[in-house]
């Protein structure tokens, strides 16, 4: 089940990430163009823009907290008494699923974020013209 949602999700992830250079080229057009007197710019080419900044980027992973947290599980796994292992056990799997859903409410966050901003950017479009 974990691979299947990690496909889904990456699948998903990248048709935002192809909304999210559609919505970016739209701006361009509409707002960089004009005031800086540059040409229009092709979706592949703001698409290959938008992976260079991604790679650019600080990398949020925080190893030093990835090892806490570690540190932390192995010695809270060694504190649960046996009798209520089990227990422990289920509702970890509980936090398990939620990770997927929290991930699934981010994607369609972006997805509504680039919606809002491409709406209000059309406004602004039609406003300054």
């Amino acid at each position: 089940m974990k691979i299947k949602n990690f496909i889904l999700l990456y699948g998903i992830s990248m048709v935002v990430g192809l909304y999210t250079t559609f919505v970016l080229v739209i701006l361009w057009d509409w707002f960089a163009v004009p005031a800086f007197h540059v040409s229009e710019i092709s979706f592949w080419v703001m698409y290959g823009l938008t992976m260079l900044i991604g790679v650019l980027r600080p990398s949020e992973n925080d190893i030093q907290g990835e090892h806490r947290h570690k540190i932390v599980a192995v010695m809270l796994d060694a504190c649960v008494p046996a009798d209520k292992r089990e227990e422990v056990i289920e509702e970890l799997k509980g936090f398990e699923e939620e990770i997927w859903w929290k991930a699934g409410w981010k994607v369609f966050g972006q997805i509504v974020t680039n919606s809002l901003t491409l709406g209000i950017g059309f406004v602004i479009h039609v406003l300054a013209s």
